[in-house]
């Protein structure tokens, strides 16, 4: 197969998941990420003159890089790849298979959709409502159910989080397997601790990009300003320009 580090965006485009028959490399996937504008980096070569915009996140901190997996899942073939390449990775870590897989909303719900499929099982549904992560109905879960939760990105875990919590509050008798699979690890944890539970992250990717605390931001010093990346995606690539 080719190495997916010699092909653009457009040709990225028109890949199909069956002609790809082997892991990717963490390189291929960030590749993949750069060229379809999914990854954003603040650029300090031209700070001076452009401080531009940074991100902030979900958890409240500032950060000097961003992977917005929206623009790039949105696409059928790309969504499938990522997620046949955690299928992969699951594989390689020998681990047990769950009864059903949920996509954390609403970023993951299509890469948890297509990963239910490539493990043979149903997926479990849950939304996203009024900014409050929901199970939709039953959420198509059963006693006893070992699911599997899926995460696009993970930077601190406040989604999946959430998604834990509800799933205990409103489905105790169900096993939420102690493992959070995703894309791109962009945090430094190896786990993520709930109120009552670790959970192992397994991921393709790890990709340490900086963030800390609004007080302690040193790009907000130096005159930048910080947004929320995906409601202001092409402003914030554009800013430095």
């Amino acid at each position: 197969m080719v190495n997916l580090l010699d092909l653009n965006k457009k040709e990225i485009l028109g890949l199909w998941p069956e002609a790809i028959n082997r892991r990717l490399s963490p390189e291929e996937i960030v590749h993949i990420f750069r060229e379809m504008d999914g990854f954003w980096e603040y650029d300090y070569t031209v700070a001076f003159n452009k401080p531009g915009y940074h991100a902030l996140l979900k958890s409240g901190n500032h950060s000097d890089g961003f992977l917005n997996s929206k623009v790039v899942i949105c696409y059928y073939n790309l969504c499938r790849i990522l997620a046949q390449e955690l299928y992969f990775t699951w594989l390689a870590q020998s681990l047990p298979f769950p009864t059903k897989v949920a996509g954390i909303p609403n970023g993951a719900n299509d890469l948890g959709n297509h990963l239910s499929f490539l493990m043979g099982v149903e997926p479990a549904k849950l939304v996203k409502k009024d900014g409050k992560i929901k199970i939709n109905g039953n959420g198509n879960l059963e006693e006893n159910d070992k699911l599997l939760l899926v995460e696009d990105i993970f930077t601190t875990g406040t989604g999946f989080k959430e998604t834990v919590k509800e799933l205990n509050e409103h489905f105790p008798e169900i096993n939420i397997m102690p493992f959070l699979i995703t894309i791109i690890n962009r945090g430094r944890q190896t786990e993520i601790k709930t109120e009552k539970e670790n959970f192992e992250i397994i991921a393709p990717v790890t990709k340490n990009l900086k963030n800390c605390a609004e007080e302690k931001c040193q790009l907000c010093q130096n005159g930048s300003v910080p947004i929320q990346p995906k409601k202001n995606w092409e402003l914030l690539i554009n800013s430095q320009k």
